[in-house]
């Protein structure tokens, strides 16, 4: 099973969201995306946006695939409560689990792809 480092899983939520926003063209998520633009570890354009993200972790927790991908879920719920975006909701209901704990299959393939793209 794959351990992430921080940055890791940052860069692979960046990718992931990227190849949505190409997609979609959401404005409100090309805005978050521009903020969350990384200058090294913990500089983002939006100084709040690397803090937002660490706060969806466990510190001092190997980050697994999974562990991730619900961090990004967190990202992305936090930034909701501030806009209110309905392309955000979208994206939110397309990343919540199943009934059954499963996840959209082209979405975890997605997600998987974001991993491989940013090791």
């Amino acid at each position: 099973m794959y351990k992430l480092t921080i940055l890791q899983a940052y860069n692979a939520m960046q990718f992931f969201l990227e190849n949505y926003y190409t997609k979609t063209q959401s404005d409100d998520l090309g805005s978050l995306l521009s903020g969350m633009q990384l200058f090294s570890e913990g500089e983002t354009l939006d100084p709040a946006m690397w803090g937002e993200w660490i706060r969806g972790l466990e510190p001092n927790k190997d980050i697994t695939i999974l562990d991730a991908f619900e961090a990004m879920r967190k990202f992305l719920e936090d930034y909701y409560s501030y806009i209110e975006s309905d392309d955000i909701k979208i994206l939110l209901d397309l990343l919540r689990p199943s009934q059954e704990g499963s996840f959209d299959r082209i979405v975890w393939a997605q997600w998987l792809n974001a991993i491989q793209q940013t090791l």
